[in-house]
């Protein structure tokens, strides 16, 4: 099912570029990946958060890929409850959403819906996540792997920033780190980048 969920995510992508003539990549420098809320804290063992993967001041957007990682000791997540957004503007479709609570990571695939070219600007909730707290400590919400793209198929510029969770008293907060994702304008750079990894198998499975 995965494969075939993919698959159809690399046609979109490649009758999306015969479609539209590409043009060169128009850079969304400020645009950014990031959780929110930034800091999850004091949630008890039982309890459970949600936290939404948002991208601010993008321009353009029609499909994007993140994956999140965290203690699986601490957190466990279900795919019931990878949701896509609530607040306008937001993707409102998910193509491809896959948890693993072993190793603590998930993979989302989401855009705008079939048969809808409008895309988005602003501030865009990607998903919604949420979160049962299973012990006490503290971790980072990482986020990696993540693309932003155009109905044509031109990478987006950006960066992500990770989010922290902690309901250990006296921990202070983890500093949070900018990383820049450089612009690719190349239609088979941007298949493969959205394709990379996600039929991945961990080397213990």
């Amino acid at each position: 099912m995965k494969r075939k969920a993919i698959a159809g995510i690399i046609m979109t992508l490649f009758l999306a570029s015969m479609s539209f003539n590409l043009m060169p990549a128009i850079c969304s420098p400020t645009a950014e990946v990031h959780v929110d809320p930034s800091e999850v804290l004091g949630v008890s063992i039982g309890s459970t958060f949600d936290i939404y993967v948002t991208v601010s001041d993008v321009v353009d957007l029609f499909l994007a890929d993140f994956s999140l990682s965290w203690d699986p000791a601490l957190l466990e997540t279900a795919v019931g409850n990878i949701n896509t957004g609530d607040t306008a503007p937001y993707l409102e479709y998910i193509y491809v959403e896959t948890v693993d609570n072993l190793y603590g990571e998930l993979y989302v695939a989401v855009g705008r819906p079939p048969g809808v070219s409008e895309m988005l600007s602003g501030t865009v909730q990607l998903a919604k996540i949420t979160f049962l707290v299973e012990a006490e400590g503290s971790c980072d919400l990482h986020i990696f792997d993540t693309t932003l793209l155009e109905i044509d198929v031109v990478h987006i510029e950006h960066t992500t920033k990770d989010g922290y969770f902690s309901n250990v008293s006296g921990i202070p907060s983890v500093p949070e780190l900018s990383i820049s994702i450089p612009a690719i304008t190349s239609v088979a750079a941007a298949i493969v980048i959205f394709a990379r990894r996600k039929l991945r198998v961990h080397p213990n499975k």
